[in-house]
């Protein structure tokens, strides 16, 4: 590789079979880098990544090595943005290597076990971070002792960390802007921390977490005052009728059940407080029989009934199409 590239702030690598490393020695400003499918690639050079750079995406690049030693702290202090598939290599992220990451994106590192903090004093480091979204980790096991200190992060998500059982400790506290809370196919997290959930959250999403569902009545929902939109998908288990009483907020606007597939009723005693709710979604319940008859959500401006075989016509009224955001 030749010199003369010491402009380039932009470099995408796609579909380089043979090569094994990565030269990078010649893009002293380089921002934003993209490697994908380049299966033979083991290292980048050995002064690592240019401490320019703000926007990190690798994707299928099962052999490489993420510098992540002490010495190349400093190759990560500009990065705001990391997505990281398949990167198979990939066992632990450190996450006070990164002082001005913004948005994390971890999807199917199958050795990827831990989030991690590498110096405890460093936590305010995490101010940055708004998102994180791990998916499809089936090694993950554990966030740092302690949680993670993250005071202006908005969305966090999770999906099929199949050996994952607690979610990260004290997110009242550590995540006190969290706005959004996601997770599918965690089917080992039992219940959420303690001491609840953040107060500012505004939509919960919950698909096929068989012991978390069963513990619902400890999720104290009703402590949430900001909770608008609430989605629960893919739960064999969750009984014949729903919601129970008192375990969704007043504060509800919209309301998704999908998949339930034992579910034949809508609790009637389950719906009376929700008298905010303005949209209802009940996709995929094929043995629901039924809504109640009467004193059923006067508020309501959109309800969609799909997929559900068994359920009995609804009255004619006029609805509007919801936001569901």
């Amino acid at each position: 590789m030749e010199c003369g590239y010491t402009s380039l702030e932009n470099f995408e690598l796609i579909s380089c079979d043979t090569l094994t490393h990565l030269p990078l020695d010649f893009f002293p400003h380089l921002e934003h880098l993209t490697i994908e499918s380049c299966p033979n690639l083991l290292s980048f050079s050995s002064d690592g990544l240019p401490p320019t750079l703000k926007n990190l995406s690798v994707r299928d690049c099962e052999k490489l090595v993420v510098p992540l030693s002490e010495e190349m702290k400093r190759c990560y202090t500009s990065l705001e943005r990391l997505m990281l598939i398949r990167c198979d290599r990939l066992t632990h992220l450190p996450l006070d290597f990164f002082p001005k990451l913004e948005s994390l994106f971890i999807d199917c590192c199958k050795n990827f076990e831990t989030l991690s903090i590498a110096d405890r004093r460093g936590l305010q480091i995490l101010t940055s971070l708004k998102s994180v979204r791990i998916m499809y980790c089936r090694s993950m096991v554990s966030f740092p002792q302690g949680g993670l200190l993250a005071p202006n992060l908005w969305g966090f998500e999770l999906q099929s960390c199949l050996k994952l059982k607690i979610l990260p400790e004290q997110m009242q506290t550590v995540f006190p802007s969290l706005e959004s809370l996601a997770l599918h196919d965690c089917p080992e997290i039992e219940s959420f921390p303690d001491e609840g959930l953040p107060s500012n959250l505004r939509s919960l999403r919950i698909s096929n977490c068989k012991k978390l569902v069963d513990r619902r009545r400890e999720w104290g929902l009703q402590r949430l005052p900001s909770l608008r939109r609430f989605v629960l998908r893919d739960d064999e288990d969750v009984g014949d009728s729903f919601p129970e009483e008192g375990l969704l907020p007043s504060t509800l606007t919209t309301l998704w059940i999908e998949n339930l597939s034992n579910l034949k009723s809508l609790s009637k005693r389950g719906f009376q407080f929700l008298r905010s709710l303005t949209s209802l979604l009940i996709w995929g319940c094929p043995q629901l029989r039924s809504l109640p008859e009467e004193g059923f959500l006067a508020s309501l401006e959109f309800l969609s009934i799909w997929c559900c075989l068994n359920s009995k016509p609804y009255p004619k009224r006029d609805f509007l199409t919801p936001s569901l955001s």
